[in-house]
This record gives structure tokens, C-alpha cells and sequence, in this order.
């Protein structure tokens, strides 16, 4: 959890119920009794979702958090996989869920094998210069970004929650690349950190990494 006036980054799983809505009162709940002394009232949740679609088996939850902002299935390029393959660009989308004010946010990530070359981690994951004839990359850089420059916008108040399915693997790559980036972290605590809550599996401990070799040579 990070804090920046009013606005809070937290992480998590995905934030739908077993009742299949999404969990916005869980999420207040926790972050008022953690951070007491803000008054969450009129603050916008903003979800990051970093799913996958039907090409990755992830269909299903990533529909219900679209459905839960009433939003289309054609609100994303939910037919391709990378979305990166059709010039996909992550924006705000919706207006409110569960009766509250709120954006998504979709853009998904997924780690990679440490023997692919540098080349394409750098051109296919951690930016979009696009790598083998591709229009463009995941840009885990630019999430990391995304997510730094939600938290420090304090035109208005927000809750700004990111998340893959388990909250473990991509959402713990997330983390890490937040604490070494912005957060003022080294590696070591960084690793602490994120390992506190769940440890990455093989591809995304990796994928840290190498994301920290590339960004701190």
C-alpha cells in the first residue's frame, strides 16, 4: 500500500465475489480501517486489471469485471491476444460500479523465459518499440508509470486498486517494479517486500529481475 494525500495503491486479486459482483465495499472496508484518518467518501476507484482475455484463459473473470461497469465486451480487444497486436491502447473506461464512482483500466502483461534475448524482453515487455515485425509490446514500463502517475494526480481522490487473478504473480512483478521505480526502494527490500505477501512464480521472479537490470544498468 502506498499513500499519496488522499489517493491510495493498493494491490490484489481479482475484486469479483462469488456472487459474481464485484467486491467494492471489501475494498473500502480494508483500505478505512488501514489509512483511518482519510475520508474515502467521495474517492474514485480506479481498477487496473492485468488479465488476460479468451486467448489466455481469463475470459470469464475479465467479463465480469467488464460487466460490472457495464461495460461491452467491445469495450477491449477481447478477440486477440496480445491485445498489443491491434494497436491496443489502455484508457480510463466506465463511469461507476457497485453504485460508486469508478474507472477500469485493462492492461494486461504476462512474464517471460529467462533465456529469450534482451532484445526482445526490452522491445516486447518492458516497452512497445515492438520486437519480430509486432506494432508495439506489453509496456511494463509504462503500467509502472501509469500507476505512479495515478497515485501522485491529486485532482481528485482516489483508490486506485491493480490486480491479475491471485494478486501473486503479475500483480507482484507490479509491485516491485512501483518500489524500485517510485517507491524509493532497493531491490533487496523490494523483493522483501513483495515476497511478504506472495512469492512470484519461475517467469515473473525472473521478469523482476531483468527489469531491474534493464532499468538500473
Amino acid at each position: 500500500m502506498a499513500v499519496q494525500g488522499n489517493n491510495v495503491l493498493i494491490r490484489g486479486s481479482l475484486p469479483i465475489g462469488s456472487d459474481s459482483n464485484f467486491v467494492y465495499d471489501q475494498i473500502l472496508a480494508f483500505v478505512t480501517t488501514k489509512l483511518p484518518s482519510i475520508n474515502f467518501t467521495n474517492s474514485t476507484l480506479i481498477d487496473v486489471s492485468v488479465i488476460g482475455n479468451m486467448k489466455t484463459g481469463e475470459w470469464k473473470q475479465l467479463k465480469q469485471e467488464l460487466t460490472a461497469f457495464n461495460l461491452a465486451n467491445t469495450a477491449i480487444p477481447y478477440d486477440s491476444w496480445p491485445p498489443y497486436t491491434v494497436g491496443y491502447k489502455a484508457t480510463l473506461l466506465g463511469s461507476q460500479v457497485s453504485g460508486h464512482a469508478s474507472r477500469f483500466c485493462w492492461w494486461p502483461f504476462q512474464g517471460f523465459k529467462s533465456w529469450w534475448s534482451q532484445d526482445q524482453k526490452i522491445k516486447q515487455y518492458f516497452t512497445n518499440e515492438g520486437y519480430n515485425g509486432e506494432k508495439g509490446g506489453y509496456n511494463f514500463d509504462g503500467l509502472v508509470d501509469q500507476l505512479d502517475f495515478l497515485l501522485k494526480d491529486e485532482s481528485y481522490p482516489k483508490i486506485i486498486y491493480y490486480h491479475c487473478t491471485f494478486g501473486k504473480d503479475r500483480t507482484g512483478a507490479l509491485t516491485f517494479g512501483w518500489l524500485v521505480k517510485h517507491g524509493g526502494y532497493s531491490k533487496t527490500d523490494a523483493l522483501a517486500k513483495v515476497d511478504s505477501v506472495s512469492i512470484p512464480n519461475d517467469d515473473y521472479s525472473g521478469m523482476i529481475n531483468d527489469y531491474f537490470t534493464w532499468l538500473f544498468p
